[in-house]
């Protein structure tokens, strides 16, 4: 059998402007990789999945999980993963053009990989995300999971593809990350109880707010448009503290009582994140320069691991803490691959 010519092999296996043999391209293709995927976000959709799936699971009362609600969590996290990396990919496939003018260093631009490897990688996971939905939601013989999912891949094509530059740009991307916490709760009897929504709504009006901000990392800022992005977070912050309210816990049938040790660490982690936040939105405010409003827009997504913490600790106890920890890869990989 005649032996192919290891260039032959080497383009199959690694396509052109992406992976390429040899070790010393190795750093800078990765790089490039998880530049395009903004890999250093993905934590945030982890903890979107680990704050609906805790919630979730808290609400049927249930001290312990079986092996099989596990392994369903794992396949959650999977899928989010896909779904989310490829909204990346499909951003920096779709935006090519416009950010040869204002954004030349991202890959595509750069000349570090082309707009066709970047929609093969972004369909390629989107559709290792449908299957792993898919594959979750037959192993609990449940459609949820695959029904979110597919919602979810919608409104990324739809934000990347057409809606992105339009005024309701920010909205779908917050539905995007509503939908992702709702994906999290998909295996629940009940995915879209009262309070899976308002967790979820909570989460949505932030990222709307944080992509309103977003609108002005390139050129002049508009005043208007901080505004509405520091108006949109300040809501999300009000209502993450009412669900640390008793009487909010009731309303949504959480029936609970919460010690007062827990909610006194809950709210000295609010105020301390609280106050960050707001202190950052102030100062964009005060002199709004491109590079500020860059990192506080990268703080910011970091920050939806706090929220989501904040938002599953006020449920289920000290268990929605551990979703903090997420903190600690998102940092590593926000020294290597910037956020934005």
């Amino acid at each position: 059998m005649p032996m192919l010519p290891l260039s032959r092999v080497s383009r199959v296996l690694y396509p052109r402007g992406l992976l390429m043999p040899g070790e010393r391209h190795w750093r800078q293709r990765w790089q490039t990789l998880g530049e395009l995927l903004r890999i250093s976000n993905l934590p945030t959709a982890w903890a979107d999945i680990a704050c609906g799936w805790l919630v979730s699971t808290r609400l049927r009362f249930a001290p312990t999980w079986s092996s099989q609600e596990l392994v369903g969590f794992v396949g959650l996290l999977l899928a989010s993963s896909g779904l989310y990396l490829s909204g990346m990919a499909w951003n920096d496939y779709f935006d090519a053009a416009r950010d040869a003018v204002e954004r030349p260093s991202r890959p595509i631009p750069s000349g570090r990989t082309r707009r066709v490897v970047a929609a093969w990688v972004a369909a390629g996971l989107m559709l290792i995300g449908l299957l792993t939905a898919g594959l979750t939601a037959w192993a609990a013989a449940t459609a949820w999971p695959i029904a979110i999912a597919g919602w979810l891949a919608f409104l990324i094509l739809a934000y990347d593809g057409l809606l992105k530059q339009n005024l309701a740009g920010p909205v779908i991307l917050g539905l995007c990350r509503f939908t992702n916490v709702l994906l999290g709760a998909a295996l629940a009897a009940e995915p879209f109880s009262a309070l899976m929504i308002y967790l979820a709504t909570t989460n949505g009006v932030y990222i709307t707010g944080v992509s309103y901000l977003a609108r002005n990392e390139v050129g002049k800022a508009s005043r208007v448009g901080l505004l509405i992005a520091g108006g949109l977070i300040a809501i999300a912050l009000a209502m993450s503290a009412t669900t640390s309210l008793p009487v909010f816990l009731r309303r949504m049938g959480a029936d609970w009582t919460v010690p007062a040790w827990q909610l006194a660490l809950w709210w000295a982690v609010f105020v301390w994140w609280g106050f960050k936040i707001l202190r950052t939105m102030l100062a964009v405010l005060r002199s709004p320069q491109p590079w500020r409003i860059q990192l506080a827009v990268g703080q910011f997504l970091a920050g939806v691991i706090v929220l989501d913490t904040l938002l599953a600790a006020a449920i289920v106890g000290p268990m929605g803490y551990v979703i903090a920890l997420l903190v600690l890869p998102a940092r590593w990989l926000r020294r290597h691959f910037p956020p934005t």
